[in-house]
């Protein structure tokens, strides 16, 4: 996750398989709905798990271990518990990263929601995820997903973009997924929340 001021960059980055998107092509958007709440029945009605809200900062809540343990957790520790359960029934998801908050969006085809495994796997769209970034953080940023090819672009950024970077100037990330050069992505200084798919 990467953070410089005026500039708000939270990525997702997805492996590839199926799709030349990346997304599966043997599961449905309503396959794939079918399995969340399949794995939300047994993690957080069968299991119990949840989000640790009441200690919110304690170590604990990063080890898998005591995570598992205890049944309760960190958003980042329990996506990834998620994310190896769904991975067990065929259910790719990516992580995608923002501010104290780690939700999971399936690589589907047609697939638009996205998962908050902090809350007992609560479905959210991405207009209400928008709309907590704004209420919770301020941040006035749409979701975006950049293309495949801005990957590098962001983590081996051009010499005009490293000499930028060199003077306090990070790269920016433009709407319509350009790194440096393009419009930014909140319309302002807002910047931008972007899922990356990998090449």
């Amino acid at each position: 996750t990467s953070r410089q001021a005026g500039d708000a960059r939270y990525i997702s980055v997805s492996s590839s398989s199926g799709n030349g998107d990346g997304s599966s092509q043997t599961l449905s958007a309503q396959q794939a709905g079918v399995l969340v709440q399949a794995i939300n029945r047994v993690m957080y009605r069968q299991h119990l798990f949840m989000g640790n809200s009441q200690h919110y900062y304690c170590s604990d809540n990063h080890l898998l271990t005591q995570v598992c343990s205890t049944r309760t957790g960190s958003p980042t520790a329990l996506a990834l518990l998620y994310m190896a359960v769904a991975d067990r029934v065929g259910l790719p998801l990516d992580p995608v990263l923002l501010p104290s908050h780690t939700f999971l969006r399936p690589r589907v085809a047609g697939c638009t929601f996205l998962i908050d495994p902090f809350n007992g796997g609560q479905v959210c769209s991405q207009q209400v995820v928008e709309a907590r970034l704004n209420s919770n953080w301020g941040l006035q940023a749409p979701l975006i997903t950049l293309a495949a090819a801005d990957l590098g672009a962001l983590v081996q950024p051009s010499a005009p973009a490293a000499a930028a970077s060199s003077n306090g100037q990070g790269p920016r990330v433009g709407r319509e997924g350009g790194a440096g050069g393009g419009s930014s992505a909140g319309g302002g200084g807002g910047g931008a929340i972007a899922s990356l798919p990998a090449a």
